[in-house]
């Protein structure tokens, strides 16, 4: 059987189910409604999904199917009109199939109880006997006569054997280096990786470092309204998205020619009349300076009040960097492409097909962790969203080629295979790293990744669970990129799945509450800024005596 590609909404009384079905006869289908299981039917497509809150077959439910997009909706009622389903977006979780209901198989009704039989049971229980089993390696290779396990829950050995020499880990010896060992080799590493020239020379030449600085990435842009209803969470407050002057001066084109009703292209002859006669640079600053007076005059206005022309949210949407047009078919065309509506981009929770597909794909499973396990896998999850986070600010959300090798050295998680025991040690090793290994090492600009961690884990499972897919889908470019999918990334998207919304709040509240001083990464940082200061003064004296 197949399963569908499927969406979720819903309003106060029922649950609203589309499903696409491409080429399909959808009156052959058949639906069941019992309680918390909703299953669906038409061959060769089977769905079945298991809600946490109940619905009710009363005579209310009902379909329709458009023939031309191919959409069967569905309205499925609840069992208690008006309350709120909170997971219509853990795509995973609602396809794992329902727990068997547990009971007594056997009754005890003589002999002796000295009290071992009962726990026994217990542990049983704890074990999870019904979690899916899988048989263990049997190459002596695989890391099990030493024990050395890894990967989330610390589940995995064995995966990496006859990858020891490739660049996939920064750790060479995966198969055989305990948990101490991958910690202190790490440590080591970091020491050796930090070049004090570098990080004097971004210090001083920081003009990519403070473009990424004013890059807003999608985490601090206004929720879109349907994605805020749909999570009962506050828009966030955003700042201005950081406009080159070709952007500034074309989005000034496009709202021109939306105000007069003139076509773009006469708008931008008259624009590059007024670029000639002031510059680019003075005419781009006072168009950004009256978008930020828009912001203003709309944060302090009443919330009803939607005007037409550019809002908070259009202000801060990306804008597609597109060199200035010397065309006039050029000019519409960007016209074109900045008049999408704004639906076609997916909000928080409104998963693309491909991430979809990525959701449909993961394994359905639960986990039984320790209190020491479940805390490294908060403070992983920090350390890989902060390496997610990185990257996406540095490359303004568009990645590069260098994104795999960039997410993985700058999560201990991932190429170390040791994650953090606290939040201070994921945000510091994090911040660490961000010094020793990529194109721009820059204290401001690490911590500044740092905020944007809690920012991401205040906005809830459907932003962090967005995040998660995307750093998979870029660390899988690379080289066997698939087993850090094994041994983390599927897994941290499944069982983010599984987490209340408020344990990410509290992480973040956690991580946001942090003070980390430049002498903690064990660098003298403020000494080699001075240095740098110093030497650049006197290159300007120098400068300056020259006749």
């Amino acid at each position: 059987m197949i399963t569908p590609r499927f969406s979720l909404t819903q309003d106060a009384d029922f649950v609203l189910l589309a499903i696409r079905l491409p080429n399909i006869r959808a009156d052959e289908g058949e639906f069941y409604i019992d309680g918390h299981e909703v299953k669906f039917h038409l061959h060769p497509y089977f769905l079945r999904l298991t809600f946490r809150r109940a619905l009710v077959e009363d005579g209310r439910e009902r379909a329709e199917h458009d023939v031309g997009s191919g959409v069967l909706t569905v309205w499925l009622p609840k069992a208690t009109p008006g309350e709120h389903f909170d997971d219509l977006q853990m795509v995973t979780e609602l396809l794992r199939p329902p727990a068997p209901k547990k009971g007594p198989l056997i009754e005890v009704v003589g002999g002796d109880d000295d009290g071992d039989d009962d726990d026994d049971d217990d542990d049983f229980d704890e074990l999870g006997i019904d979690v899916e089993q899988q048989l263990p390696p049997t190459d002596e290779s695989s890391g099990l006569a030493t024990g050395v396990r890894y990967g989330f829950n610390g589940a995995y050995s064995g995966v990496f054997v006859g990858d020891e020499q490739r660049e996939l880990l920064q750790l060479s010896d995966p198969e055989s280096a305990d948990a101490s060992a991958r910690r202190a080799a790490r440590e080591a590493a970091e020491a050796d990786a930090f070049d004090a020239d570098h990080y004097m020379a971004d210090f001083m030449e920081d003009d990519g470092v403070q473009a990424a600085l004013r890059y807003v990435p999608w985490w601090h842009r206004p929720w879109p309204p349907q994605a805020e209803e749909e999570s009962g969470a506050a828009p966030m407050a955003a700042e201005p998205a950081a406009l080159t002057p070709d952007q500034a001066v074309m989005m000034a084109v496009e709202d021109a020619a939306a105000a007069t009703g003139t076509d773009v292209a006469t708008s931008y002859a008259m624009m590059e009349q007024m670029v000639q006669e002031h510059g680019k640079e003075a005419l781009a600053e006072k168009i950004v300076d009256d978008a930020n007076a828009l912001i203003a005059a709309a944060a302090a206005a009443p919330a009803a009040a939607a005007p037409e022309a550019r809002t908070v949210a259009a202000l801060a949407a990306p804008i597609a960097a597109e060199p200035m047009a010397t065309e006039p078919a050029a000019a519409a065309a960007a016209s074109s492409a900045a008049a999408a509506p704004a639906s076609a981009a997916p909000a928080f929770g409104v998963y693309t097909t491909e991430e979809a597909d990525q959701l449909a794909r993961l394994p359905r499973k639960e986990y039984l962790m320790e209190a020491a396990e479940r805390r490294r896998a908060w403070c992983g999850l920090v350390d890989v969203l902060y390496a997610y986070a990185y990257d996406e600010r540095t490359t303004d959300g568009e990645g590069t080629v260098e994104s795999p090798w960039t997410i993985r050295r700058l999560s201990a998680t991932l190429s170390w295979l040791d994650p953090p025991d606290s939040v201070h040690a994921a945000a510091l090793g994090a911040v660490r790293r961000a010094l020793c290994y990529p194109l721009y090492r820059h204290w401001r600009l690490a911590l500044a990744v740092v905020a944007d961690v809690a920012a991401l884990l205040r906005l809830g499972r459907a932003a962090v669970l967005r995040a998660l897919l995307r750093c998979r889908a870029t660390v899988q470019a690379a080289e066997h990129g698939y087993l850090l999918h094994r041994v983390w990334l599927d897994d941290y998207c499944v069982w983010v799945q599984q987490q209340p919304e408020e344990r990410l709040a509290t992480l973040a509240d956690q991580l946001g509450a942090l003070q980390l001083e430049r002498d903690a990464v064990g660098w003298p940082l403020q000494a080699y800024e001075e240095l740098a200061q110093g030497d650049g003064e006197e290159e300007d004296e120098g400068e300056g005596e020259v006749v």
